[in-house]
Formats: C-alpha cells, sequence, structure tokens
C-alpha cells in the first residue's frame, strides 16, 4: 500500500503536462565547484536560473530544482535519479577559478545512452554573480533550443 501512495505521490504523470511523445524531461543537478571559489552560493543559483530559462521552452520538462536537491540531499547520484524520475536528459557542470575570473564547463547528457549531448565551456572575468547566472543561463537555453529543435514559449 506504501509503494502505491509512494508511486500516486511522486511518478504518476502530471495532469498538468501535455500528454504524448516529442517531450524530453531534463533536470538541471546543482554544478560541482572545484577548488575555492568564494561564491558558493552560484551553483545553486546558477541550477535555478538555468531551469527557468529552459523551462520557457517549448516541448522540454524540466523538472522542479526542489525535487533536484530532495534527491541530492539523500545523497542519490544524477544516474540514478534520471532513472527514477524518467528523464530524457540532465544537465550538469562545474564551476571554477580560472586565470581572470570563472570558468563554467557545462554538460547536457542522455540519460538513457550516457552519451554526451552538448558540452561548452565559459570563461568569465570577475563579475556579479547574478550577471554571471543571466549570461550562462541564456546561453545554455538558446544551445538546448537549438540542439533539440524547439521554439521558445515567449515567441508564440
Amino acid at each position: 500500500m506504501a509503494a502505491g501512495f509512494v508511486y500516486w505521490q511522486f511518478y504518476r504523470p502530471s495532469r498538468y503536462l501535455p500528454a504524448g511523445d516529442g517531450f524530453a524531461s531534463l533536470a538541471v543537478v546543482p554544478f560541482e565547484i572545484l577548488g575555492p571559489v568564494p561564491e558558493t552560493a552560484l551553483s545553486r543559483g546558477l541550477a535555478e536560473m538555468l531551469s527557468a530559462e529552459i523551462s520557457k521552452l517549448d516541448s522540454v520538462h524540466v523538472i522542479s530544482p526542489a525535487t533536484v536537491e530532495r534527491y541530492r540531499r539523500f545523497r542519490v547520484g544524477p544516474a540514478v535519479m534520471a532513472r527514477l524520475l524518467a528523464l530524457d536528459m540532465t544537465l550538469e557542470g562545474t564551476i571554477q577559478r580560472a586565470d581572470v575570473g570563472l570558468r563554467i564547463v557545462v554538460r547536457l547528457s542522455d540519460v538513457h545512452s550516457g552519451k554526451l549531448i552538448w558540452a561548452e565551456t565559459y570563461e568569465h572575468v570577475p563579475a556579479e554573480p547574478d550577471e554571471v547566472q543571466t549570461q550562462v543561463a541564456r546561453a545554455v537555453a538558446g544551445q538546448i533550443r537549438t540542439r533539440l529543435g524547439v521554439a521558445t514559449r515567449a515567441n508564440r
């Protein structure tokens, strides 16, 4: 009975999401911080901003950052989380100190095959974290839109 409740509560298809094929499910995993980066909130903020920008794309369902955080609190790895949530893709990356600023590496991976769909490195001179998050999120959303061939809801 408990298993039925858990499925009904967390895994049944939502009545709020369109049914049918043609939709990709994606989760943005907070980026790993490599080395001493003073803006540790940058990782979580970047994941939030990426989720917001990508959710504007048609045919892409973005898992709530709160749901992803719940799985991370229980130390569930991205691959297992992706299987449990029936995801198609994960967006992960790293943040590290570069010569004169920050280096942010973004990776979009296919959950089913484990193959890398797309990856990019963004170099930023020291700037406000909000500015870095916005620039990277918009650039990544544009790349995902191009890679998946989807339109933006705001453009309709």
